[in-house]
């Protein structure tokens, strides 16, 4: 089961006092909004089609990355009821089919959405699990936004706070380019990733210091966090989580909600774990009813002919031995299983299996001389 590590749930948000500014200058907006609202049904159906729609004739990915932010931010309604039907299991497939079929959604689909645009046009993209400070407060529920490589710099987005704000119980969309390509260091004063990897920099601040306001850096953290993030991009997602949760330990998990994040990926780890012990016992499972089959395909030809195999004894014993080598291998494959709790009862039995059928072979071994 395929999950997406950034499927978060909703954050509440009130952007009236934030210092954080974008700078979209250069763009030719107008054009873009007049694309936006002419745009035919039939384009949004597919990310594909809508990427190209929206940046056709464009060179920059900065005039791309705009294009992108100004349609996600008004073309998804936030949701309040959706929140409470978000999980942190939720695949990444099933929030964008959503985004793009129903138009409404939390944090999640706005940056999922953001995500899979600006990757097919070729820009580098992230979304980033994180919480937020708002009004000098801590908010302890999950958040999600976007970091992009724009000429050759990390920058930042949030296309749902570009899209509205929530006052009392209602929702109220009014477009803001205040979160459109922000400098890591002045989004991180708002906006704290789980993941220190996430802030873009080779000295990080802590979730402690976040709490109170220090946007200092003062944790050496990298030597190189470029390359430590393309290291990550290129590993295995077991190996992601690992070292993700390694990281997150280093700068604390004094928040609950980074408790909660935390607990999350361990227990991603280590269904990725068990799910690796299973595909080791299905080899060697499949090994062994290899050496069944030609087990039983070696009994038939022995009762056909009445207790003789064609070609002698000689012939017949150096059969039974690859099948025996064949079962030792797969026997071996099955021990080194370390099984979740659901799989132990098969690892024993196909323990038996096995012995059992070393022993019947060196019976008939014994039997041919």
């Amino acid at each position: 089961m395929k999950k997406g590590l950034f499927c978060i749930s909703v954050i509440f948000f009130l952007v009236l006092n934030t210092q954080i500014l974008g700078q979209p200058g250069g763009i030719d907006k107008k054009e873009i909004r007049q694309r936006v609202e002419s745009m035919p049904e039939e384009v949004k159906e597919e990310v594909s089609s809508l990427a190209e729609y929206l940046t056709q004739g464009m060179e920059s990915d900065k005039e791309k990355a705009w294009a992108f932010y100004y349609y996600t931010a008004n073309a998804i309604d936030y949701n309040f009821e959706k929140s409470n039907r978000i999980t942190l299991n939720a695949s990444r497939e099933d929030i964008l089919k959503d985004a793009l079929e129903e138009g409404v959604g939390v944090c999640q689909h706005y940056s999922e959405l953001f995500h899979a645009l600006s990757k097919e046009a070729g820009i580098k993209s992230y979304v980033i699990a994180g919480y937020t400070r708002q009004n000098g407060k801590v908010i302890s529920t999950s958040h999600s936004w976007n970091a992009l490589m724009i000429d050759g710099q990390w920058r930042l987005f949030d296309p749902t706070w570009g899209g509205g704000y929530r006052q009392g119980n209602e929702y109220h969309h009014r477009f803001s380019e205040r979160y459109f390509m922000v400098k890591p260091s002045e989004m991180f004063k708002s906006h704290m990733p789980y993941d220190p990897l996430y802030q873009f920099s080779n000295k990080v601040i802590t979730h402690k210091d976040f709490a109170r306001a220090d946007f200092e850096p003062h944790l050496a953290l990298f030597d190189d966090y470029k390359k430590a993030l393309k290291r990550h991009s290129d590993l295995p997602e077991q190996v992601q989580l690992k070292e993700a949760m390694h990281r997150i330990k280093k700068v604390g998990k004094n928040q609950k909600t980074v408790e909660k994040y935390y607990n999350f990926l361990r227990q991603n780890y280590r269904v990725h774990l068990a799910n690796e012990q299973v595909a080791l016992h299905n080899k060697g499972v499949n090994l062994l009813n290899e050496a069944v089959n030609q087990f039983n395909s070696f009994v038939r030809i022995l009762n056909k002919n009445r207790g003789s195999y064609p070609g002698g004894a000689e012939k017949a014993i150096k059969k039974l031995e690859r099948v025996e080598n064949k079962i030792k291998k797969a026997k071996s494959i099955i021990n080194s299983v370390n099984p979740p709790v659901e799989l132990e009862n098969s690892v024993r039995k196909n323990r038996k299996v096995a012995n059992q059928l070393l022993k019947r072979i060196d019976k008939e071994k014994k039997k041919l001389g």
